[in-house]
């Protein structure tokens, strides 16, 4: 076997050793970066609806309240609301919300129509965020008192945030932040979303890798080009 001949067999196992090598990296890469989602969903699992920093509510002031719990990441599949919406859902938060009950004592002039005797009232009360009005009607007996009442309660503006931290271990963990009046409370029952959306960069796309038989190709042809076989 001549030297040409030895060298470019040498070239070619060279390039297949490097592709090679450049394949069980990316596996490892790719393990490695599974490995450490399953642990941030883990941990996400595990929290639950927790008050915001100080810090957030000295900015959102004494009216709001917020409330952050962390995000499951993994592949978000379509339920039969999604088909209906026909859209791809990245993200799902489930939020409960609860106003407390009403509790007021209201005192009002008494009225009485000389005709049947039927004394009326009105009671107006103002607890935030309810609103309420009662009207009361009560005959002599053995006739049926009428209460007519009407509970208006005040518009209740939540919003949500979905916000990536800093990367643990290659994984940027995922929290949801729901900010509303202070009034309302308001838990994050559940909250998942698709990995995609914190672990690609923002505003770029991700990036690919390149084919492992690649680099093996780029090295043949520029030594073929400087006339080394």
């Amino acid at each position: 076997m001549s030297i040409g001949r030895l060298g470019f067999l040498a070239i070619v196992l060279l390039g297949v050793a490097l592709a090679v090598q450049t394949y069980r990296l990316g596996r490892a890469e790719t393990r490695a970066q599974h490995a450490a989602l399953a642990r941030d969903s883990a941990e996400a699992a595990a929290d639950s609806t927790r008050g915001a920093s100080a810090r957030v509510h000295a900015v959102l002031g004494a009216e709001l309240a917020a409330v952050q719990r962390r995000a499951v990441q993994q592949r978000q599949r379509a339920d039969s609301l999604d088909r209906a919406l026909g859209l791809e859902r990245r993200a799902r938060v489930l939020v409960e919300l609860r106003a407390d009950s009403l509790h007021a004592v209201a005192t009002a002039a008494v009225t009485a129509d000389s005709a049947d005797s039927v004394r009326r009232a009105r009671f107006e009360v103002r607890e935030p965020p309810y609103t309420a009005t009662a009207d009361v009607a009560l005959p002599r007996p053995p006739a049926t008192g009428r209460l007519s009442l009407r509970v208006g309660l005040d518009p209740a503006p939540l919003e949500l945030r979905i916000g990536c931290g800093t990367a643990r271990g290659g994984i940027r963990p995922a929290t949801v932040t729901a900010v509303g009046p202070r009034w309302l409370a308001f838990k994050l029952a559940a909250v998942e979303q698709d990995p995609a959306v914190c672990q690609a960069p923002a505003g770029l796309p991700p990036k690919k890798k390149p084919l492992p038989w690649r680099e093996g190709l780029i090295l043949l042809l520029g030594l073929r080009v400087l006339g080394v076989f």
